[in-house]
């Protein structure tokens, strides 16, 4: 979790912060840090310039380093079908089938309107990754169990939900609900 000017963000939320602002640029490196800063415990700044230039000194640093160097640094990436790097998406572009029961689900409601099967996920959507201990997950059917699914985070007193409009094979596409 992330704190910028005392309000708690995840990653995909400051990633979106970032691409959002003018007077950023986002570097796809940016993938690779931001999980590192918000694991290292030094995830708080007094504004998003900040964290963006400290974003920006890894990506600096990387240029005196060797391949090898460079891909113990990084370290392993998030997947491409999480949160961080899929973005976010309005809750009016999802799927509209499917848009009364998340805005049931983002009301507060965990069955009915269409939601079913909520259960425990042990899966992060903002990162793919096993959730931290910390970390609360739990998916919902939206629609059916024909694929479409929803998700809810709750880390701390920070909830977020996240869509994927599939589910094949057992695999996500997280999105960031707004």
């Amino acid at each position: 979790m992330f704190i910028i000017a005392g309000t708690k963000y995840t990653l995909s939320e400051v990633a979106n912060l970032i691409k959002a602002d003018d007077a950023a640029v986002w570097h796809p490196q940016y993938i690779y840090y931001l999980p590192k800063i918000e694991n290292s415990g030094a995830s708080s700044f007094p504004n998003l310039t900040a964290l963006i230039m400290n974003l920006a000194s890894y990506c600096m640093n990387e240029r005196s380093l060797t391949p090898s160097q460079l891909q113990r640094t990084r370290g392993i990436a998030v997947t491409e079908n999480v949160a961080l790097r899929k973005g976010v998406i309005d809750r009016n572009e999802v799927k509209e089938a499917d848009r009364a029961a998340i805005a049931y689900l983002i009301a507060g409601n965990e069955s009915g309107n269409g939601i079913t099967n909520k259960a425990q996920h042990y899966t992060d959507p903002e990162t793919g990754k096993p959730r931290a201990h910390n970390v609360v997950v739990k998916e919902y059917y939206i629609n059916g169990a024909e694929g479409r699914r929803a998700t809810k985070r709750i880390e701390g007193s920070k909830i977020t939900y996240y869509y994927s409009d599939s589910h094949a094979f057992n695999t996500y596409q997280y999105q960031l609900l707004l």
